[in-house]
């Protein structure tokens, strides 16, 4: 008698890469000096969003972005979705936490008084989700994108972090 287990690793490493961009919003925002009340009380539907749509492979990026109370912005970090990322192993999971936090380091200082917003870049022909709306992105005229490189990995599903300066 033979037995045979099979993993669906595609749905851990959604779990992983979602679990690890809300990570990554959540130290942004606490490393910049900004308040986590928004992020939090956003968490559940900002997790529903992003977990559905990397499972149906909808999602493009997740975009934080950083502006004043007259929506200028101040600055915005990018998490690039790659469906195609692989580990070169099957279950393996990573973070690299020490390249956003030096990133953040580089990105300068933000005013304590702005405001940010979460914000998914979806293709077309993605499922709904409660608690989601259409918005435009900010201007980044003037502004200058630095990639970090990739800062998230799992088993055919990773994200590279990059973000938006002066």
């Amino acid at each position: 008698m033979s037995t045979t287990v099979k993993v669906n690793t595609y749905s851990h490493s959604v779990t992983h890469v979602t679990d690890n961009i809300l990570s990554g919003l959540k130290r942004i925002i606490l490393l910049s000096g900004l308040s986590l009340d928004k992020l939090t009380s956003d968490w559940k539907v900002l997790e529903a969003g992003i977990g559905k749509w990397l499972e149906t492979r909808h999602l493009n990026t997740v975009t934080l972005e950083i502006y004043t109370g007259t929506s200028s912005l101040v600055g915005r970090w990018d998490f690039d979705i790659s469906y195609t990322y692989t580990t070169g192993d099957d279950g393996d999971l990573w973070a690299d936490v020490d390249a956003i936090k030096f990133a953040i380091k580089k990105a300068g200082a933000i005013p304590s008084t702005c405001i940010y917003r979460v914000i998914a870049n979806t293709k077309d022909g993605r499922p709904d989700v409660n608690g989601w709306s259409s918005t435009q992105y900010l201007s980044t005229d003037g502004f200058t994108k630095r990639p970090i490189g990739t800062t998230i990995g799992a088993t055919h599903l990773g994200a590279g972090t990059s973000y938006w300066s002066k």
